[in-house]
């Protein structure tokens, strides 16, 4: 493989300009965070930034880098005018921005403007992304079938040249191409993914007509639906589905059949249609429709789990530890929705965004950045010591958040909890930020062989 080709699977600099945003956002964040633990009495004043922080600033700007790097990465698509993604980049920033500014000044104004943005943003990338796929499809149809067969045998030959063992290119056509195993489940999760983006678009116009009416220059709470489209919809949604192209390409088989996946996939949109609408005038429509969001989370995490000890024979320990760990806090929540939590309860939002999601970016990263980045952590060990401290700050946050609001005589515990849990997430994620910073740079042979390593083929 030579040098050109390795920079070919390295992400742009629109997508790292995304990532580098979201872990900045998600210091800030995490910092906030030990604050409010550490000192309850400033939850008052900093929770509305960190609720604003952590599923715009930090998870939805990862989804927009990923989903720019991976298109670039998986199908060679790039933007047709790349401005247009600058231009999303800055919007999706302002809209975090503006809102945390309308946090601190109690300003109705300002919000109305950073939810402009904030709504604006999804719409950018939606328009960047089909725009993307539409200019594919139109120089797809000037070559003829067998040049574009010629196109991707060179592309793979390229990878393996200079007597590189054929295993690399198999792990490489399976992260980065389309192996037949994965072609009925990427169907299922394209169309998930669409309409996770639909409902982060309806969460936007949602939370933005409110404050578009509203003509004094107070602050108001978001509508409780347009919360809800936003974290189980857009965010727990992109998860699901980007759970379900990742997992069977890690595993090297079908983890989980289409039918499977589409009961579950409908599942999550049945409920969260009727829990959102239910919101609005109808508690038992709403209730029904959480437990039915429960039931979705519950359904995938446990045909994940089931196929684990073998879906992770290769992967790096710190990726399959976080892996159980994500799918656990998954079981978890699902079950807990079904039994009556709270989806915006802090539990279950612990739960959701520290146990879950978290968890597995830390999983998804120590497999796939080394292979994207030409670059691996200073210390698979310390990685390794980083994930288990993340999901026992999380069990520990996620217990204390349980116990503040359920147990009026354990108060005293739960803070204890909190604080502790606060303190090990944050430590955990700085250690995942360093890791990555100060990381091993790897040659091109490195490179290949880190294919082998992980590739069971």
């Amino acid at each position: 493989m030579n040098e050109q080709t390795l920079s070919t699977i390295r992400i742009g600099k629109l997508p790292a300009a995304f990532i580098c945003l979201a872990f900045l956002n998600f210091t800030v964040g995490a910092l906030l965070g030990v604050i409010m633990v550490l000192e309850p009495s400033a939850w008052g004043q900093y929770g509305s930034f960190h609720a604003e922080l952590n599923p715009f600033g930090w998870l939805s700007m990862l989804i927009y880098g990923m989903t720019y790097a991976v298109l670039a990465i998986i199908a060679g698509l790039t933007l047709p005018w790349p401005v247009m993604g600058w231009l999303q980049l800055i919007v999706a920033e302002a809209g975090v921005v503006l809102i945390l500014g309308a946090a601190q000044m109690f300003s109705g104004s300002l919000l109305r403007y950073g939810l402009e943005f904030q709504a604006l943003s999804p719409l950018l990338f939606m328009v960047n992304i089909l725009s993307t796929v539409f200019a594919s499809r139109r120089k797809q149809k000037q070559v003829s079938a067998r040049d574009r067969a010629t196109d991707a045998a060179q592309r793979l030959a390229n990878f393996v040249n200079h007597g590189t063992e054929i295993s690399s290119g198999q792990m490489f056509e399976r992260f980065f191409g389309r192996p037949d195993f994965v072609k009925a489940t990427d169907r299922v999760a394209q169309k998930g993914t669409e309409l996770a983006l639909f409902c982060f678009l309806a969460a936007a116009v949602w939370a933005l007509m409110p404050a578009l009416h509203d003509k004094a220059n107070g602050f108001y709470a978001m509508p409780s639906a347009s919360v809800l489209l936003s974290y189980y919809g857009w965010i727990a949604g992109t998860v699901l589905m980007v759970s379900l192209h990742l997992y069977p390409r890690y595993a090297g088989f079908r983890v989980i059949k289409a039918w499977q996946a589409q009961i579950g996939q409908i599942l999550w949109f049945v409920g969260l249609v009727a829990s959102a609408f239910g919101m609005v005038g109808s508690p038992l429509i709403m209730q029904t429709g959480i437990q039915t969001i429960g039931v979705s989370f519950t359904w995938f995490a446990l045909f994940y789990l089931a196929k684990m000890r073998h879906a992770c024979k290769h992967t790096p320990a710190p990726s399959t530890i976080a892996w159980w760990g994500s799918w656990i806090f998954a079981l978890i929540l699902g079950v807990s929705l079904v039994f009556g939590l709270n989806p915006l309860s802090l539990p279950a939002l612990h739960l959701l965004f520290l146990g879950w999601i978290t968890s597995l970016v830390y999983g998804v990263g120590y497999t796939f950045f080394p292979i994207i980045l030409g670059r691996e952590p200073t210390s698979m060990r310390a990685a390794t010591i980083q994930v288990w401290i993340a999901l026992v700050g999380a069990v520990f946050m996620s217990g204390g958040f349980y116990l503040l609001e359920k147990d009026s005589a354990m108060q005293s515990v739960a803070r204890v909890l909190l604080a502790v849990g606060g303190c090990l997430a944050a430590f955990s994620f700085f250690v995942f930020l360093l890791l990555w910073i100060f990381g091993n740079k790897f040659e091109t042979h490195d490179q290949i062989s880190r294919f082998d390593q992980y590739s069971n083929v």
